[in-house]
């Protein structure tokens, strides 16, 4: 998605922490301990600056659910 719109500020990863199960998302992500490699993957495989890791993973999910939830905008 972030090559095809050439924008990590449309995507954002989740998880529920109950649905993970071993190699699901990538194969170095083997249980819920590991989540945090995400980042490591998507700079090293990737090349995602570091801004744009903490978008995917923290601030755009927050940012449209604000947006999302403010009444009149």
């Amino acid at each position: 998605m972030c090559e095809t719109e050439n924008s990590a500020g449309r995507v954002a990863l989740g998880t529920d922490f109950g649905g993970i199960w071993k190699g699901a998302l990538l194969p170095e992500i083997q249980n819920v301990r590991d989540l945090p490699r995400i980042g490591d993957v998507l700079a090293e495989q990737h090349h995602f600056t570091d801004t744009q890791i903490d978008a995917v993973l923290r601030t755009n999910a927050t940012r449209w659910l604000r947006q999302a939830l403010s009444p009149g905008e």
